[in-house]
């Protein structure tokens, strides 16, 4: 439907540029805007549906082809579950989506503290409603966390908001929904992402200096799990949007944004990594380099690979199109089953 639209609006561009130069308009300036824009039209529509139509599968410009139809999707998903939105900060994207089912809210379950993607760049917490809403139907209490967005911020701004917005949500969940156990039997959590957000979320866990500054207690951290992650930045693209996050490879600030570098003896928590073996956005072999690691410390990990998937169809597309759930949630829900 998505092509289909894009080819109308071509051929629509096409006829009204005909009209326009067959009929006389009392006002010249009126005919000649009328006419650029439809130029204007035509050549976005026109280079749009090439792009879509020759790029290939695995590619960048396959996955860029199909954001557009995939957010709309995305941001009309119709959820059940009580939404809270909370604040940790002055900025307007310094806040957390709290989603719960009251009735169904299982104090012995652990929290889920969950980061959206959008390459550092674009997105917000309701593109991942869907998972959350699914989530807490289980009896979960998850937070989804919104940060503030690069180019304008860094990865340094990304990463102290991703600190600050677990702070928050582990201060609500024990004051506020009276989820706190006592100091032998803590609460734990669970943290993850997508995307993007699966390389905030696991600089959040790896980080051992940053996780002991704002948590009390390592035991908390039940389980990791990253959909469509992107977990070695040493094997994604060097392009504009990783540069306007972390900087060119070679400065500390990208060394200091790449999980894979935090990674030691001392992870013993599992994780659960979904990822498509058509990922044009981040490339597999970035899973297989980061699980790489794990193996070599002998950390305990889950790696399910969708064949043929691309990066949206593995992380989010399964939300509103079953045909693009080729076992994700079950995935998901036996690794929580087993922790």
């Amino acid at each position: 439907m998505f092509f289909i639209g894009l080819f109308a609006v071509v051929v629509l561009c096409v006829v009204l540029i005909v009209i326009l130069q067959r009929i006389q308009l009392r006002s010249g300036i009126l005919r000649t805007s009328l006419f650029l824009l439809s130029g204007l039209l035509f050549f976005i529509a026109f280079s749009w549906l090439s792009i879509a139509l020759i790029s290939q599968k695995g590619s960048a410009a396959f996955e860029i082809s199909r954001l557009p139809v995939h957010m709309f999707h995305l941001r009309n998903i119709d959820i059940q579950a009580d939404i809270q939105k909370i604040k940790y900060g002055d900025h307007q994207r310094q806040y957390i989506d709290l989603l719960i089912y009251p009735d169904s809210l299982d104090n012995t379950k652990p929290a889920i503290f969950y980061v959206h993607g959008g390459g550092w760049t674009v997105g917000k917490p309701d593109q991942d409603y869907y998972l959350a809403d699914w989530l807490a139907q289980k009896g979960h209490a998850v937070y989804l966390c919104a940060y503030r967005l690069a180019p304008k911020h860094n990865s340094y701004d990304l990463n102290e908001d991703i600190s600050l917005g677990f702070q928050t949500a582990y201060r609500h969940c024990i004051d506020s929904l009276t989820l706190n156990r006592s100091q032998t039997n803590p609460r734990k959590w669970i943290i993850g992402g997508t995307s993007a957000g699966s390389n905030l979320s696991a600089l959040l866990c790896y980080d051992n200096n940053r996780w002991n500054n704002i948590n009390p207690r390592d035991s908390l951290l039940l389980g990791y799990f990253a959909m469509s992650g992107v977990l070695d930045l040493n094997k994604i693209s060097d392009n504009i949007v990783v540069r306007g996050y972390c900087g060119k490879r070679n400065s500390p600030m990208f060394q200091q944004s790449n999980p894979l570098n935090f990674v030691d003896s001392t992870d013993h928590f599992p994780i659960l990594v979904i990822h498509g073996s058509k990922d044009g956005l981040a490339p597999l072999d970035n899973i297989l380099q980061f699980t790489a690691r794990l193996d070599a410390f002998n950390l305990p990990y889950s790696l399910f690979v969708v064949d043929s998937a691309t990066h949206l169809e593995t992380c989010t597309a399964w939300y509103y199109d079953s045909k693009f759930n080729n076992g994700q949630d079950s995935v998901i829900l036996h690794w929580l089953t087993s922790l």
